[in-house]
């Protein structure tokens, strides 16, 4: 009997998500091999006493990805520049180059399945998003270089899309769960350096994702008909959560004094704005404490449609945004100090 086992190559494996998924991927997979790759070597150790191989290296280095993608089925693509400030290079090099570099060697390789990770920042207009279907089209420049180098290379992505070739580009909102390196980790630093408040009036409603439901969707993704690949699909918990609530019940479980303070959402916004034209003019563009875009995500409605993910791969959260926060919470106490 033939071996109908894949093998899996996972990029960004140093960092939350691609970490996560080759860790949760690998129980949903068990008879599948899976590889993951980063620029940092810091988490091999950790992939190997699970069975997990661990290559790394640079996806702008068009030979090292011809090397890593030859024989794999399924490639999931999770690097990326995410940050709100920097070098239009950077960006370029990170997100569009990279990308183009392991579509293109993948399709070489013969790779049937590939899975982009994208951002819903093309929704960003600097208001309200509601309920924001993947059929938008931005009219204007998008808010910040990450969003607008993730959006080429996703429509690169889908471009390359065929009967042989299957790609795919999923929108995860406001990620959670434990190994959390950057939503969270962030608000409690600042919280404990006393510079993090409530943006405008703290009644702002968003949807989380949680890393293990971004797994159940792929693995919906890798069973369904390949007539629903080529696409966009946006992702969420399914929930919608006061942003801030949901903060301040962080703070709680990790022993702390909720958070009550405020700023008008305005004089954050000017704030940011000096912020950033200080480091852009005398700072050599170092990120600046806040950035316009950081507002907008602090006191903004961000609300995602994912009807599309429902009637299509079939998709159902296997856990909630609070169940999420609970594995954070319990992580996070078991790996960082109390201060």
């Amino acid at each position: 009997m033939p071996d109908m086992s894949k093998k899996w190559l996972i990029t960004g494996g140093s960092g939350f998500l691609g970490g996560r998924l080759l860790k949760d991927l690998s129980v949903l997979f068990p008879n599948d091999s899976f590889t993951g790759t980063a620029r940092r070597d810091s988490r091999r150790e950790e992939f190997e006493k699970l069975n997990i191989s661990f290559v790394q290296g640079n996806l702008e280095d068009i030979n090292f990805v011809e090397k890593i993608t030859e024989g794999m089925d399924i490639i999931v693509h999770c690097a990326a520049l995410s940050s709100p400030w920097g070098f239009y290079d950077d960006f370029y090099n990170a997100n569009i180059k990279a990308t183009k570099n392991l579509a293109d060697s993948a399709s070489k390789n013969s790779v049937s399945k590939f899975i982009n990770i994208a951002t819903p920042g093309v929704y960003h207009t600097g208001g309200d998003v509601i309920d924001a279907r993947e059929d938008f089209v931005p009219t204007k420049k998008l808010i910040n270089l990450y969003a607008s180098t993730k959006h080429e290379a996703e429509k690169y992505i889908l471009s390359q899309h065929s009967a042989k070739f299957n790609t795919i580009s999923i929108r995860p909102r406001a990620l959670l769960g434990a190994e959390d390196t950057v939503i969270f980790p962030r608000m409690i630093r600042a919280y404990l350096n006393n510079s993090l408040a409530i943006i405008g009036d703290g009644k702002n409603i968003v949807n989380f994702c949680s890393v293990k439901n971004v797994a159940a969707l792929i693995s919906n993704a890798i069973n369904a008909d390949s007539q629903h690949w080529g696409e966009i699909y946006n992702i969420t918990d399914d929930q919608t959560t006061n942003q801030w609530d949901m903060l301040n019940n962080l703070l709680k479980q990790l022993g702390y004094t909720p958070l009550k303070r405020k700023v008008p959402y305005k004089i954050a916004y000017f704030v940011a704005y000096l912020m950033e034209l200080y480091s852009k003019y005398f700072n050599n563009m170092k990120e600046p404490l806040l950035t316009r875009y950081s507002i907008v995500v602090a006191a903004k409605n961000f609300t995602l449609d994912i009807s599309k993910a429902k009637n299509k791969l079939g998709y159902k959260p296997v856990i909630t945004s609070e169940e999420s926060l609970e594995e954070f919470v319990n992580w996070y106490k078991e790996n960082h100090k109390p201060i």
